[in-house]
């Protein structure tokens, strides 16, 4: 049995110079299986879970307990967040379509102007280059908006918001117009334009805040305000309520 194993690795191989040689050269022919194996599996990268944070750095104010809403022209905070962290060496960023520069895990990005929303597509890769995980987001941007509020000389301002109407009680009522969602850089570069009809009225040093007088001239008036950044072209605002007397 054993001669005819050495006479079958004779004629298979030939009878090699040394004893070492031979060892030598039956040792590199099952390392060579073993890299094929290996190498299989770091051409095919096991793929793992990414999930996408985006956070916007727009104003709110500081009674609001919902997040923060991305709009146009704002800058957006996105944070990728994969499953095995410690298999992502880079990142790969597309935001509209267009690629980014940047290789990070969390990537700061204005918002386009004139879209509803806004595609990011992000890619992890693991040291060889290879993508191991991907996610395709559509963000939807929302609009800026003034919600108007009652300020209380003591307990000062309100969380109830006014939605269409509010009854005058008393020979006064200071209203504060709130924006949402607005370059938080605006709030000291708008212009407010409030108009209260025949009402008469008390400006304030702040455009978010005026006080409105009771009069007999009449029994109801229409309250509006207007706010525009003159340096941008996204934080527009405009807003009104009834007020009752």
């Amino acid at each position: 049995m054993r001669a005819a194993i050495v006479l079958l690795l004779i004629t298979s191989f030939g009878w090699p110079s040394t004893t070492d040689a031979f060892t030598s050269g039956l040792f590199k022919l099952l390392k060579v299986g073993g890299d094929n194996e290996a190498n299989n599996q770091t051409n095919t990268p096991a793929v793992i879970g990414l999930d996408l944070v985006v956070e916007a750095e727009t104003y709110t104010p500081h009674f609001y307990r919902g997040r923060a809403e991305p709009t146009a022209g704002s800058i957006m905070r996105l944070i990728a967040l994969p499953e095995d962290p410690g298999a992502v060496t880079r990142y790969h960023w597309k935001v509209g379509g267009q690629t980014m520069n940047e290789s990070g895990q969390t990537l700061r990005v204005t918002a386009p102007s004139g879209q509803g929303e806004v595609v990011v597509e992000v890619s992890s890769l693991d040291q060889n280059g290879n993508v191991i995980g991907r996610t395709t987001n559509y963000i939807s941007l929302s609009s800026p908006s003034l919600s108007f509020y009652e300020v209380n000389p003591l307990r000062g301002i309100s969380n109830i918001m006014i939605k269409d109407k509010v009854t005058l009680i008393g020979d006064e009522v200071t209203v504060r117009g709130e924006p949402y969602f607005i370059n938080p850089t605006s709030m000291s570069t708008m212009n407010g334009v409030w108009n209260t009809g025949q009402l008469e009225n008390v400006p304030s040093n702040d455009w978010r805040t005026l006080t409105i007088l009771r009069t007999d001239a009449v029994s109801s008036a229409r309250v509006t305000l207007g706010a525009s950044n003159l340096n941008t072209l996204t934080d527009n605002l405009s807003s009104g309520f009834i007020l009752e007397i």
